[in-house]
C-alpha cells in the first residue's frame, strides 16, 4: 500500500526493481492469529492481509516479492511504518494445511529463523476480521488516532477531508483493493489503507508528490512525509484477537 503492498483480499503488493502492483481476488491464508514458537515458549503473531501487528496495532508493511507468489506460499518484502525503505530481511510464509505455515525469516547472508507456527483465529482467513475491506465505501467515514497520545480525527467522505477539524475539498479514487487515493486541487495528497482488524493507515505525501505509485511498473511509494494508524470500530477485532491469544501455548484448542 502506499507503503505497502498487500497480498489477497487487500491487494498484492509487489515492489522493488522490476516490481508492479498486482491485485488479488482473496485474502491471502497468512491473515489471522498465529502461535509462534521461540526459545522458551511461544509468542503471537498477527497479521492482516499486508501488515503485522506489534501489540495491538500494525507496525510493518509486506511487500510482496516481484515473482515469488505461488499457490500456498508468498515471499514479502517489509518497512516499518514511516521508515524510508525495506528492511533488511526477507519474510516467506508457507501454507502447510488449515490450521499451521512455516514462517521464516532470511537475509542474503542465511536463514536466520524458521518454524511452524499454529492459527489460532478461524481457518477460512476470508471470515478472519483481520481480512482487509475491498471497496472504496467501506473505507469512508471517520477515524481516530490509534495511539493514544496524539488526538488526530480524519472524516473522509468522496468529496471532502476533515482533519482535526480542518476541511478541504477532495476527490477520491480506489486505488487497488483497500487502498484509496485522495486529491486536493488536482495533485495527490494521500493515501488511506485499510490495514485490517478496526485499523487503517493514512500516508500522507511529500508535497510535490506528482502520482500515488512510481513509474514505470506502478511501483509503490516507500517514503511519507508522515504514516499514521487509525481506529475506527468496526468488528471489535482486537477483543477477538485476545479471545484467540488465550489459547497460546496450549496446544490444540477444543471446537466449540
Amino acid at each position: 500500500m502506499g507503503g505497502a503492498s498487500a497480498v489477497g483480499a487487500g491487494i498484492a503488493l509487489v515492489l522493488g526493481a522490476g516490481t508492479a502492483a498486482v491485485a488479488a481476488d482473496d485474502t491471502p491464508f497468512h491473515a489471522g492469529v498465529w502461535e509462534l514458537p521461540e526459545a522458551g515458549g511461544f509468542k503471537p503473531l498477527v497479521i492482516s492481509d499486508w501488515l503485522i501487528f506489534e501489540g495491538q496495532l500494525p507496525k510493518t508493511w509486506l511487500y510482496l516479492e516481484s515473482g515469488s507468489a505461488a499457490e500456498g506460499r508468498y515471499t514479502f518484502l517489509a518497512r516499518h511504518l514511516n521508515g524510508t525503505g525495506y528492511l533488511g530481511a526477507r519474510i516467506d510464509v508457507t501454507r502447510v494445511d488449515d490450521t499451521h505455515m512455516t514462517y521464516k525469516i532470511s537475509t542474503r547472508d542465511g536463514v536466520l529463523s524458521e518454524t511452524t507456527t499454529r492459527r489460532l483465529s478461524v481457518p477460512d482467513a476470508k471470515k478472519s476480521c483481520l481480512a482487509v475491506l475491498t471497496e472504496l465505501e467501506d473505507l469512508l467515514g471517520s477515524y481516530a488516532s490509534a495511539d493514544g497520545a496524539t488526538k488526530n480525527k480524519l472524516v473522509l467522505t468522496r468529496d471532502k477531508l476533515t482533519w482535526n477539524g480542518q476541511e478541504q475539498a477532495v476527490s477520491v479514487r480506489q486505488l487497488r483493493v483497500g487502498q484509496v487515493g485522495i486529491s486536493a486541487n488536482g495533485k495527490p495528497l494521500a493515501i488511506l489503507a485499510d490495514g485490517g482488524s478496526d485499523y487503517a493507515v493514512i500516508q500522507w505525501l511529500h508535497d510535490g508528490e506528482k502520482a500515488f505509485t512510481r513509474g514505470p511498473r506502478d511501483a509503490q511509494l516507500l517514503s511519507f512525509k508522515n504514516e499514521e494508524v487509525l481506529y475506527r470500530s468496526r468488528v471489535n477485532c482486537n477483543k477477538q484477537i485476545k479471545d484467540r491469544l488465550r489459547f497460546l501455548g496450549k496446544g490444540k484448542k477444543k471446537k466449540s
